[in-house]
C-alpha cells in the first residue's frame, strides 16, 4: 500500500495511473457506445479519445521526460486491451503514440513558438490545443500506417480523419472538464468571510 502511495505521488506513477485509468474508461464506456452507433471502424479509431489529452497535457507540463511514463503506459494499455504483439508494427505503435505529443511541443519550441508553461506568462491554451492537433497528425499518420493491415485501403483517409477528430475532441473535452473542475475547486476554497463581504 505504501509503495502504491509513493507511486501515485510521483509524477511518473501519476501519469501512468491516469493514462491507464482514462483508457479503461474509454474501453468500457466510450468505445462500446461508439461501436453500437458507428460500427466496426470505431474499433480502430475512436471519435472521442480521452487518452490523447493525457499525452498532450502531461507533455505540456513535464516536457520530454514524460516519455518515461507515457511509453510504459502505452505498452500496458496495449497489452491489457487486446493488441496482439505478432508483428513489428505492433511493437512500434505504443512508441509512436507516446511520442506524438512530445514531438509536437518540441517542434513548436524549435520554431520559436512558446507553448510550454512559463511562470511569467499566462498559460497559452490555444497553443496547447494547436500542439495537440499537431500531435494528432503525427499520431494519426503513424497509427493509420501501422494499423493498415487491419482495414481496407479505401478506408485509409477516413481512418486518419477519425484519429485526428478523436484526439482533438478528447483533448478539448478534457480541457473543458478540467477548467470547470478547477473553477469549482477555487470557489470551494474561497473563505466564508470573503463570500460574505462580496
Amino acid at each position: 500500500m505504501r509503495l502504491l502511495t509513493h507511486l501515485y505521488q510521483h509524477w511518473l506513477g501519476f501519469v501512468i495511473i491516469l493514462y491507464v485509468s482514462v483508457f479503461w474508461l474509454c474501453f468500457y464506456v466510450i468505445f462500446p457506445i461508439e461501436y453500437y452507433f458507428l460500427g466496426q471502424s470505431s474499433a480502430i479509431a475512436s471519435i472521442i479519445f480521452l487518452p490523447h489529452a493525457v499525452r498532450v497535457l502531461s507533455s505540456w507540463l513535464l516536457g520530454p521526460k514524460v516519455l518515461f511514463a507515457l511509453i510504459p503506459a502505452e505498452i500496458i494499455t496495449h497489452m491489457i486491451w487486446g493488441l496482439e504483439y505478432h508483428t513489428y508494427q505492433s511493437y512500434l505503435i505504443p512508441f509512436f503514440s507516446a511520442s506524438s505529443a512530445v514531438l509536437a511541443f518540441e517542434a513548436l519550441r524549435m520554431m520559436g513558438y512558446q507553448v510550454y508553461p512559463n511562470r511569467h506568462l499566462k498559460p497559452n491554451w490555444l497553443g496547447v490545443i494547436f500542439a495537440g492537433a499537431l500531435a494528432s497528425v503525427f499520431n494519426s499518420l503513424s497509427g493509420a500506417y501501422l494499423k493498415s493491415e487491419v482495414f481496407a485501403k479505401d478506408d485509409f483517409l477516413e481512418i486518419i480523419a477519425r484519429f485526428i477528430i478523436g484526439d482533438i475532441m478528447g483533448l478539448i473535452l478534457s480541457m473543458f472538464i478540467l477548467m470547470y473542475l478547477f473553477r469549482f475547486i477555487d470557489r470551494r476554497s474561497v473563505p466564508h468571510t470573503s463570500r460574505a463581504m462580496n
